[in-house]
């Protein structure tokens, strides 16, 4: 039901290591499913225009690497066992002349140690072990396995809830308007100001990922590394609100991921950059109608 790790090639039993639990998990790693921000400048803001123009060519698309964190939990004898296990496995980075395989069973990842690796002894020889980890150059293949469909009304690119495996939550600051831009101007003895264009609408989605099993969630995400990757607008349609025409910068999170028999769900978190609010009217023929609500700005 869950995963066996290796950490470049050893069993965690090499440490007397077990696999801990990351916050809000059953598993023992977290972030390794997490979609990157983009890389390099990704829009360009215009003085005299609301919000900003987005990068979409796809030669300008590219991606940084993601943190991945993993958690484990050292079963020694004693604490100078605890202190040789831990030099042991310390030395699998001290060793390392490039890139380790964290590999969790149903993906891999080629990192390096990011940040300091911590290490608390709990007594009676345990340890708890928590292990910050880089992907620089992260997998993000993946299939669009559903092609868009002009008669799927709610959901992500003209693609149902229910074939993302999404159960949507809520879409944060959905009827703020942005902040004015960056303000320029010169004056002496008084306050000064110019009145400027707002900046880009952004708005936090949030859903549940719902999958049968961890295997299944592994792939549903890489489907959404695929939408997101497409070089265009994309559209995102809840319950009760407008269609949203909006590009991705800063990826999503994949947290809180819990392994049951025959379900895995987990907390699924992603910024959009609004380009548009588009009304779908549902016209008598049954062919959505397609127009433009300013209402917000």
């Amino acid at each position: 039901m869950g995963l066996a790790y290796t950490i470049d090639g050893n069993e965690l039993s090499t440490f007397k290591m077990l696999a801990g639990r990351a916050p809000g998990s059953n598993l023992a790693v977290s972030g390794f499913l997490d979609f990157p921000k983009r890389m390099h400048k990704a829009f360009h803001q215009w003085p005299d225009q609301d919000g900003v123009e987005p990068w979409l060519n796809a030669g300008l698309i590219h991606y940084e690497g993601r943190d991945i964190d993993f958690y484990g939990l050292i079963k020694a004898t004693d604490l100078a066992d605890a202190k040789n296990q831990l030099g042991s496995f310390f030395a699998v980075f001290s060793s390392a002349t490039d890139l380790i395989t964290l590999d969790t069973t149903e993906s891999a990842h080629d990192v390096y140690q990011r940040d300091e690796i911590t290490a608390n002894y709990m007594g009676d020889g345990w340890v708890t072990v928590l292990l910050p980890l880089r992907e620089p150059v992260p997998d993000l293949t993946g299939d669009i396995t559903v092609e868009a469909d002009a008669n799927i009304f709610l959901g992500i690119d003209r693609k149902s809830w229910d074939t993302l495996g999404l159960i949507p939550l809520e879409l944060l600051n959905r009827y703020h308007r942005a902040q004015l831009q960056n303000m320029s101007f010169s004056v002496y003895g008084k306050e000064g100001y110019e009145i400027t264009k707002r900046e880009a609408n952004t708005r936090t989605f949030k859903g549940v990922l719902n999958y049968a099993s961890l295997t299944e969630l592994v792939s549903g995400c890489k489907g959404l590394y695929a939408i997101l990757q497409q070089a265009k607008l994309l559209r995102l349609k809840l319950p009760s609100d407008d269609s949203r025409e909006f590009f991705n910068t800063e990826g999503f999170s994949v947290t809180n991921i819990k392994v049951a028999e025959g379900q895995v769900t987990a907390l699924f978190e992603m910024t959009i950059i609004e380009d548009d609010i588009v009304t779908d009217v549902i016209v008598d023929s049954g062919i959505f109608d397609n127009t433009f609500d300013a209402t917000f700005g």
